[in-house]
C-alpha cells in the first residue's frame, strides 16, 4: 500500500477536535486500524537545536540560556518521558528539508526568522493568515501510528518584539518557547474546566511581558505524564500497511501546526484551524 498524502492540520485552541480531554490537559489522536493513537514520540531523547543567529532583541547568551532554561522545565517533570536535549547551535539554520517536491520535513530548530523567511514558509501551504502569529510549531507525524518524527519551531521576529523578562510590548523568549516545547511533546491546550486554568503553561492565551508560562502548573505536568504513561517505547503498532523509506524508517504523512496569534487586544491567543489541501475550515 502506498502512503497517503500528506494532509496538514493546524492545530491549537480552544476547540478541541480529536483530542483526548483528561483532567484540563489534552493532546492530539490519530484513527489508526487499531483504535485511537494519542500522537507522541517514541524515542527517548529529542534534540532540539537553535539557529545561532537567534534574535537582536536580546543578548545571544540571554537567548540561548533562555531556550535552555525552557527545555529543562519540560525534562524535570518527575515521571518517564522523552527527554529533550539542548544540542546546541546551527549555522545558517532552516526550519524545514524539503526533497524538492511538496513534501518536506521539521529540522528540530528553533529559529527567529525575519519577515521574508516567516512568509516563505507559509507560501504554498494553504494556511490561514499567519501575519500576526507570534510562534509556530510545527509537528510531523505519521497518521497511521502517530509517532512524532520531527518539528519546526518558528518565531515571528519581524513582527514581534521579544525579550528577556521584557516589559511594555515586547514578549517574553522563555515563557513563548516553553509553551511550544509543549506543542512538541504532544500536548494541546488546557481546558477551562480545570482549576487555575489561567496559571498552566498550555493555557491558551498570553500578553506580552508575560512570565508566568515559564514554570509548569499542575495540568501542564499532569499532561506530559499521562500522554508517556502506557509503553510509549515499546514498539509502534502493526498497522498492515508498508512505509516507504523516511525519517525514523517511515515516510511522514501528515503535520501539525500548534502556534500563538497575537490578537490586536494586546493578548496573545491561541486559536484553531484545520486546514486541508482541498478546504479550509476555521474556527476561532
Amino acid at each position: 500500500m502506498t502512503n497517503p498524502s500528506p494532509a496538514r492540520l493546524a492545530l491549537a485552541g480552544l476547540l478541541m477536535v480529536s483530542a483526548a480531554m483528561l483532567s484540563g490537559y489534552t493532546f492530539y489522536e490519530v484513527q489508526t486500524s487499531v483504535g485511537p493513537i494519542p500522537l507522541r514520540w517514541y524515542d527517548s531523547e529529542i534534540d532540539i537545536f537553535h539557529d545561532s543567529a537567534l534574535t537582536n532583541d536580546a543578548p545571544a547568551n540571554l537567548v540561548s540560556d533562555a531556550i535552555s532554561a525552557s527545555v529543562a522545565a519540560w525534562n524535570e517533570v518527575d515521571c518517564d518521558h522523552p527527554v529533550m536535549i539542548d544540542a546546541g547551535a546551527v549555522t545558517d539554520g532552516v526550519a524545514f528539508d524539503s526533497d524538492g517536491t511538496n513534501s518536506r520535513t521539521g529540522t528540530n530548530l528553533i529559529i527567529f526568522e525575519d519577515a521574508a523567511t516567516w512568509q516563505a514558509n507559509r507560501t504554498g501551504n494553504d494556511q490561514f493568515d499567519t501575519s500576526l502569529t507570534l510562534a509556530l510549531t510545527t509537528v510531523f507525524h505519521n497518521a497511521r501510528n502517530g509517532e512524532i518524527l520531527n518539528f519546526a519551531l518558528e518565531m515571528n521576529d519581524s513582527a514581534f518584539s521579544f525579550g528577556i523578562q521584557p516589559t511594555g510590548y515586547a514578549f517574553d523568549i522563555q515563557n513563548t518557547i516553553t509553551h511550544e516545547l509543549g506543542h512538541v511533546v504532544g500536548l494541546d491546550h488546557t481546558l477551562l474546566d480545570v482549576p487555575d486554568c489561567t496559571l498552566q503553561t498550555m493555557y491558551f492565551q498570553t500578553e506580552p511581558a508575560e512570565t508566568l508560562k515559564r514554570t509548569l502548573g499542575d495540568d501542564d505536568m499532569a499532561g506530559l505524564c499521562a500522554l508517556y504513561a502506557e509503553e510509549w517505547k515499546q514498539a509502534l503498532p502493526d498497522t498492515g500497511c508498508s512505509a516507504s523509506p523516511g525519517i525514523g524508517g517511515v515516510a511522514p504523512s501528515s503535520l501539525l501546526a500548534i502556534f500563538l496569534l497575537a490578537g490586536l487586544s494586546g493578548l496573545a491567543i491561541f486559536s484553531f484551524s484545520f486546514v486541508r489541501r482541498d478546504r479550509v475550515t476555521r474556527r476561532v
